[in-house]
C-alpha cells in the first residue's frame, strides 16, 4: 500500500513538472540591475625613481623660472653689483641643461631614448622629424644663450662696480630674447610629443 502511494506521488510529480518549467518561462522573473565594481584609482609609488623623475619635470619648469628672474633684474636693476645677475643666469642655464637631457632621455614621445649626438634616428612615425628638428632648435638657443651669458661674465668682470653701461643691458636683453624663443619651442615640443604619441 505504501509502495502504490510512492508511485503515484512521483507520478504525480513528474506530470506537473512540464507544466510548472512552461509557467515559470512565460512569466520571467524581473531582471535586477548589475551592480558594477567601484573603479579602483592607480596609487601613486612614492620611490626614488619617481621622485627623481618629479624633481626633473619640475626643475626644468624652475630653471625657466630663474632665468626670467634673472634677465628682469638684470634691466630692472640699473645701479649696483651685476654678478648676481650672471650668477643667477649660469645657475639657471645649468638647470635648464641638466634636466633638458634627461627629459630628452626619459620624456620622449618614441619608444626609444634620444641621444643629443645621434639625433638622426628618427622613428618611422608621423610628426616626428618635427619633433626632433624642434629639438635641435632649441639646443641652438641654449649654445646661443650660453654664449651671450659668457659674453655677459667678461663683461661684468672688466667692468667697475655700479657702472651704467647699455652693453649689460644689450646683452641681458639677448639673453631674454633667447630664454622666451627656448620657452616657444618647449611649448611645440610639447604639441608635438602629444600629436606623435597619439600616431604612435
Amino acid at each position: 500500500m505504501r509502495a502504490a502511494a510512492r508511485v503515484a506521488l512521483v507520478l504525480l510529480i513528474a506530470s506537473g513538472l512540464p507544466a510548472l518549467v512552461a509557467h515559470s518561462s512565460a512569466h520571467e522573473l524581473p531582471a535586477f540591475p548589475q551592480v558594477r565594481p567601484l573603479a579602483v584609482e592607480p596609487e601613486l609609488v612614492l620611490d626614488r625613481f619617481t621622485i627623481r623623475h618629479l624633481a626633473m619635470e619640475w626643475g626644468h619648469l624652475v630653471g625657466f623660472g630663474m632665468w626670467l628672474a634673472a634677465s628682469a633684474l638684470g634691466l630692472a636693476g640699473r645701479e649696483g653689483p651685476h654678478w648676481p645677475v650672471v650668477l643667477l643666469t649660469w645657475t639657471a642655464i645649468a638647470v635648464e641643461g641638466v634636466t633638458g637631457m634627461y627629459k630628452m632621455e626619459y620624456s620622449t614621445p618614441f619608444a626609444g631614448s634620444l641621444q643629443l649626438f645621434a639625433l638622426d634616428r628618427i622613428p618611422p612615425i608621423s610628426f616626428a622629424r618635427e619633433y626632433v628638428y624642434t629639438l635641435v632648435v632649441k639646443h641652438l638657443l641654449l649654445v646661443g644663450a650660453i654664449g651671450v651669458t659668457a659674453a655677459l661674465s667678461v663683461h661684468v668682470w672688466r667692468s667697475k662696480p655700479g657702472e651704467r653701461s647699455s652693453l649689460f643691458r644689450a646683452l641681458v636683453s639677448a639673453n631674454l630674447v633667447l630664454a622666451l624663443a627656448i620657452g616657444a619651442a618647449a611649448a611645440i615640443l610639447g604639441f608635438y610629443h602629444a600629436i606623435v604619441l597619439h600616431f604612435s
